[in-house]
């Protein structure tokens, strides 16, 4: 798992709205944040997350993008994580999915953001 910068998940998701929009299929955008050792989850997720998921390390959270993946795939995904990471890290999940969540990258953010706000509730 590579982590990209800011700009490349900007830019990333942005290509995965258009390409789905015009293709009609879906994308989820998954945010992951721990509760602490952030490092540790980092860790983690690579030998979790599919190879063809790419990652992102945003402030606070660990974004996952997943091309064609609905919430109810995302939902799996987040499943299986929280079966390999167990009770080792606290760790916090929200999904966002075009087109159900929002249709540009400004959308999916608030709504995964406001989501993994509640999720740390």
């Amino acid at each position: 798992m590579e982590n990209g910068d800011i700009r490349d998940f900007e830019w990333l998701l942005d290509y995965e709205l258009k390409q789905s929009a015009r293709h009609r299929r879906f994308v989820s955008l998954v945010m992951v944040s721990a509760n602490g050792n952030s490092h540790k989850l980092d860790k983690m997720l690579n030998d979790i997350v599919r190879e063809t998921d790419p990652t992102f390390s945003l402030p606070g959270s660990i974004a996952v993008l997943m091309g064609e993946t609905d919430s109810a795939g995302a939902n799996q995904a987040i499943e299986r994580y929280r079966e390999a990471i167990g009770n080792i890290v606290s760790v916090n999940y929200a999904i966002a999915s075009f087109p159900d969540d929002g249709k540009t990258f400004g959308e999916l953010m608030d709504t995964a953001h406001q989501r993994l706000n509640i999720s740390k509730g």
